[in-house]
């Protein structure tokens, strides 16, 4: 049961809002505006079972109409429920589509999923990272929601930010290693379910040779650049003023016109020039500009083996995996974005009161007008108070003490390498710093 009776109403009212905006924002980034975050569980008329982010358009039954899902008058209540709402009762609690990969194609389509890093099994340092990114700045902004100056220009936001990132990186990892290892079976049900068993053998052959090897480094390389120019774009931050050489924006756009990403969206994906996506042309164009540094570092060391993959993403085996793939890609990432709301609204509720600490008394701004008429002279006064409740409080003190034991910790034990054995020990500062202002541990 959630901890609702910890937050006070408008806290609630904000964490509704907050699920709202999450929901909204990252679903926007991750897919068209026509697609849905919902994931339908579909069966093709010869019993293949399909997991697709779009309405089932393959009834088994001649008496099914077009565009219904197949399965709603046969399986259970429960799955009926869960295949409405995308995920049911939070992604990892979910059991009605939780089942082992149990075919050779199944099995060969996720090993190439995660051998590209697009479904990892296992949640990643980059997954995580973003998780992190993705869910901060809405929950930083529901400290204060109806503040208009309480945005990335005020003073205190990245102090603020950096306290609850701190907090989110702690428990992500947790939170989000059994909803990853069910999003890679979905993606790699709905992968398989597109792909010809003679591609997923001549796919596997060519990652586990070495020149696949090397496409896999380089894209595992370029990905965490173009999510960054995403995110870049999406948080409306400029581009830098310096214009390289031309030569020097084709050989970036070179390389990033061999992106997965890229490449999924020129061969299979939505036509439409201003759909943010790792891999739209917004994104990468952005990208060129804003990573050049790195990206002119990389063409240094992949330049010799452009060619084979230019021949590579130019075949047709190539061609016919980035069609398959993309709608894979699509369900992996609304499944990502429910689990970064789910994991920002359990947080939320965990850490509200310990936020509001640290994010302190908002400054309170009263702006009163008056108008005075003699004769023909008109008077407009303003007058503007400001009020700030200094007063402290249990969840501050109990911050400040982690704080400030937290720094002679990290002094004390510098030449520590042994970061489970940190994270014990600021866990054990946190606790026993609470339980001096008999506050419950987290």
């Amino acid at each position: 049961m959630r901890r609702l009776q910890l937050v006070p109403a408008c806290a609630t009212a904000a964490r509704k809002s907050l699920l709202a905006k999450l929901i909204g924002a990252t679903v926007f980034l991750a897919l068209n505006a026509s697609t849905h975050a919902a994931i339908f569980h579909c069966v093709s008329g010869d019993g293949t079972v399909v997991y697709s982010d779009r309405t089932c358009d393959s009834p088994t039954d001649a008496n099914t109409p077009k565009g219904v899902d197949s399965q709603k008058n046969s399986d259970s209540p429960k799955d009926r429920d869960t295949r409405a709402t995308g995920v049911g009762p939070g992604l990892g609690g979910s059991d009605a589509f939780a089942r082992r990969l149990d075919s050779a194609r199944e099995k060969k389509a996720a090993h190439i999923l995660d051998l590209l890093r697009i479904a990892p099994a296992e949640p990643e340092t980059s997954i995580l990272r973003r998780t992190v990114d993705d869910a901060a700045p809405d929950l930083i902004k529901a400290l204060d929601p109806d503040n208009a100056k309480w945005t990335p220009a005020n003073g205190r936001w990245h102090s603020v930010s950096e306290f609850v990132k701190a907090d989110l990186a702690r428990d992500v990892q947790s939170s989000l290693r059994v909803t990853t290892g069910y999003i890679a079976q979905v993606t790699a049900r709905e992968f398989a379910s597109r792909a010809q068993d003679s591609d997923l053998d001549a796919l596997s052959a060519y990652l586990a040779s070495p020149d696949g090897g090397r496409y896999i480094a380089m894209q595992n390389e370029i990905r965490p650049l173009l999510y960054a120019a995403l995110a870049a774009l999406q948080a409306q931050d400029p581009v830098p003023e310096e214009v390289p050489d031309e030569s020097v924006l084709r050989q970036r756009r070179q390389l990033l016109s061999m992106a997965l990403e890229y490449c999924v969206v020129r061969e299979g994906g939505p036509r439409s020039t201003t759909d943010l996506r790792p891999g739209s042309v917004t994104v990468v164009e952005n990208t060129v500009r804003r990573e050049g540094v790195i990206l002119d570092a990389l063409y240094a060391e992949y330049e010799a083996s452009l060619g084979s993959f230019q021949s590579f993403t130019d075949s047709a085996l190539a061609k016919r995996f980035f069609v398959a793939v993309e709608p894979a890609i699509r369900t992996e990432m609304a499944l990502s974005s429910t689990a970064t709301t789910d994991f920002a609204e359990q947080e939320f509720d965990k850490y509200v009161q310990r936020w509001r600490a640290v994010y302190g008394p908002p400054l309170r701004v009263t702006t009163r007008t008056t108008i005075s008429i003699r004769g023909r002279i008109v008077s407009i006064a303003h007058t503007t108070q400001s009020s700030v409740n200094v007063a402290g409080s249990p969840e501050g003190m109990a911050i400040q003490c982690e704080q400030r034991e937290d720094v002679a910790y990290q002094q004390a034990h510098r030449n520590v390498r042994d970061s489970n054995a940190q994270a014990f020990e600021m866990k054990a500062i946190q606790d026993r710093c609470r339980a001096e202002q008999r506050l419950p541990p987290l």
